[in-house]
């Protein structure tokens, strides 16, 4: 007696996010049966992630404690994003605790020069922060480099101020680098910031479109 055999296709997109949801039920169940005290990464067990969407506001502040203020008045209007990833903030190390309502810090980067301005930091919202660890700043560039564990996978968040300086292309090809080294087995990575990548050719060009 022959069976039937069932035609196996392309799954749609619906069921392949159940598929994935289900998995990390049971990998979550796993993790949270493990004896207290116990390192779920030393075991080989990520974290458990139900962040099913996420918001990420992105603002070039050009001083963080001159604006700080606007800034509250900003997140309140879009309903206080997930992240909040600021660039050209000024600060350095005089100001060692830089503070947002509802907010934690993640991760940070000043420019750590003799030249003023520069810098980055970004924020998370302090129900999300349990899903998100900082891995690492750029060695050469205003750049960090964040995880989110989502529901579906975890997901590398970039944010990164480049100055506008023609011919600097040092923080570019390290971004190769930074994605080989953070972007392993990622659902996805995001990547936010100003790079000041403006050409004049770019912008003669843009003037001369009449509409």
């Amino acid at each position: 007696m022959h069976g039937r055999l069932r035609r196996r296709g392309p799954r749609s997109a619906e069921a392949i996010i159940r598929r994935a949801r289900g998995s990390q039920s049971e990998s979550a169940s796993v993790t949270t049966s493990l004896p207290h005290g116990d390192d779920p990464c030393k075991s080989g067990l990520m974290p458990p992630s139900v962040i099913d969407k996420f918001t990420i506001l992105h603002h070039n502040i050009r001083g963080f404690l001159s604006h700080r203020d606007e800034l509250e008045i900003l997140l309140y209007k879009y309903e206080y994003p997930s992240f909040v990833g600021l660039v050209e903030t000024f600060l350095d190390d005089s100001i060692q605790a830089p503070a947002l309502t509802n907010y934690e810090l993640l991760a940070r980067k000043d420019r750590g020069c003799l030249r003023q301005k520069g810098g980055v930091i970004l924020f998370v919202r302090k129900d999300v922060a349990k899903y998100a660890v900082q891995l690492g700043n750029s060695e050469c560039a205003e750049r960090v480099w964040v995880l989110l564990h989502s529901d579906l996978g975890p997901i590398l968040i970039g944010l990164w101020y480049r100055p506008p300086c023609y011919g600097e292309v040092g923080s570019i090809q390290s971004l190769d680098a930074e994605l080989l080294k953070h972007g392993n087995n990622v659902l996805g990575t995001i990547l936010c910031g100003d790079m000041n990548v403006h050409h004049s050719m770019w912008l003669q060009f843009s003037h001369n479109i009449t509409p």
